[in-house]
């Protein structure tokens, strides 16, 4: 049960997608009955009954394309997902995020939130290399202090380095050619 949402799902759909859930299930949970019909269900703390349905939506037409593919159903999907270590459905989510046009902030939220690593340079880099500006406050919010004054700091250094590399042009550390003449200058 996910908020007031009850769901009756067949267990073996989801085993064999999670061994991770199936060992779980296998532990004595302590409750007589525990999810064994709808007057004792298992309740799904932190997943609301929107969530679990759109995961629930994932699980039931895999291979097929679900109706829904917008960011809160994948992110949805993602969450339930990593919950349960079901990873065919994490590496789909993550290829239809892919897909949609996320900005730096927000794949970087995701990253941090929902472990996704190959998100997290990319969005660095794209961060250090736009101007502060270009982050608006909301996004400031979702990065957090800490996180944005890095991100200001890497700026910063980047900005005197350019400054520095601009001012003193670098000296040729290449000798010339042997080949090289005054014969051939123009």
């Amino acid at each position: 049960q996910a908020d007031s949402t009850l769901f009756c799902l067949h267990k073996g759909v989801l085993f064999v997608h999670s061994p991770t859930l199936e060992n779980i299930f296998a532990l004595p949970s302590g409750v007589e009955n525990d999810g064994k019909d709808e007057d004792h269900p298992i309740f799904l703390p932190g997943i609301s009954g929107e969530e679990f349905d759109h995961f629930v939506s994932w699980l039931y037409h895999v291979g097929a394309v679900p109706h829904d593919q917008n960011l809160p159903s994948l992110v949805a999907i993602l969450k339930v997902s990593r919950l349960w270590q079901i990873e065919n459905s994490i590496a789909w989510a993550i290829a239809h995020l892919n897909q949609l046009e996320l900005s730096a902030v927000h794949k970087l939220e995701l990253a941090h939130k929902y472990t996704i690593p190959q998100w997290i340079a990319p969005a660095v880099r794209s961060l250090t290399l736009a101007s502060l500006s270009a982050i608006d406050e909301d996004e400031t919010l979702i990065l957090g202090v800490r996180v944005y004054s890095i991100i200001a700091r890497a700026r910063e250094v980047m900005e005197m380095e350019q400054h520095t590399i601009a001012a003193v042009p670098p000296g040729l550390s290449l000798l010339p050619s042997p080949a090289c003449n005054n014969s051939h200058h123009v």
